[in-house]
């Protein structure tokens, strides 16, 4: 399981993180930093120009995994419904870089998104 830029597993599973695992977490891990950065920039100019208190500011770092909740859900109700995580955006970035020797190169902000139109096959 990947908390923005940690990655966390458990004992019995240690040996069995491959290079394709740890690329594919390590996709995962830039996704939600990123998310939670822009979701942190956004509190920062609401807090100025709001009276909102600053501890509300704690709330982005939800962000990321509301928006892969979001994802799934948008996915549950598209068929075929047993696929649903594995086609979120962020997923099929994964999955398509986890192979990838450079897929570093291939990060950018937001580079999930050109994943959204997912092509769904039963």
């Amino acid at each position: 399981m990947t908390v923005l830029w940690w990655l966390i597993i458990r004992t019995e599973y240690k040996d069995k993180i491959t290079e394709t695992v740890e690329r594919h977490e390590t996709v995962h891990s830039y996704q939600q930093v990123t998310l939670f950065i822009m979701a942190l920039i956004l509190a920062v100019i609401v807090g100025v120009f709001t009276s909102l208190p600053w501890w509300y500011a704690v709330i982005t770092l939800l962000f990321p995994y509301l928006a892969y909740l979001l994802s799934w859900i948008i996915e549950l109700i598209l068929p075929p419904y047993n696929r649903a995580y594995k086609d979120i955006c962020f997923e099929g970035e994964a999955r398509a870089l986890e192979s990838d020797e450079d897929y570093k190169k291939k990060l950018f902000p937001f580079s999930f998104l050109k994943y959204i139109p997912n092509k769904k096959y039963g």
